[in-house]
């Protein structure tokens, strides 16, 4: 049997930081319509994804824009989908593992230069 850290693609960073979700549709993102915002917090951050803990339950496979700000005054908006769920019963709280999806070349390389503290080539 394979064990959960053997599926991983890429290593993880524990990382405590406060995010904004948004249930991600078309219709908004043609329309730039704002619309309501929820409050995470990060648990760990890899290149492919993002475990988060919120409130607010989403269900597997919804789409979601992440507003995930970053050390050194940066920040990144990325796509993700929701891609596993579990109730945390003694605080009435939600754990996902967000999977990024559509990753612009310019989120990808600040977040990794965030990860691993590689910089942009000159």
């Amino acid at each position: 049997m394979i064990s959960q850290k053997e599926k991983r693609r890429e290593k993880r960073k524990k990382e405590k930081q406060k995010v904004e979700l948004e249930i991600f549709s078309e219709a908004s993102a043609q329309n730039n319509s704002a619309s309501e915002k929820f409050k995470a917090t990060t648990e760990n951050l890899s290149l492919s994804g993002v475990k988060v803990k919120s409130d607010k339950y989403f269900p597997v496979n919804t789409l979601l824009k992440i507003k995930l700000p970053l050390l050194k005054a940066k920040s990144v908006s990325l796509r993700g989908k929701v891609r596993w769920v579990r109730n945390i019963k003694e605080k009435n709280d939600f754990g996902m593992g967000i999977e990024f999806i559509d990753t612009l070349p310019a989120e990808f390389i600040t977040l990794m230069e965030h990860l691993y503290g590689i910089s942009k080539p000159s």
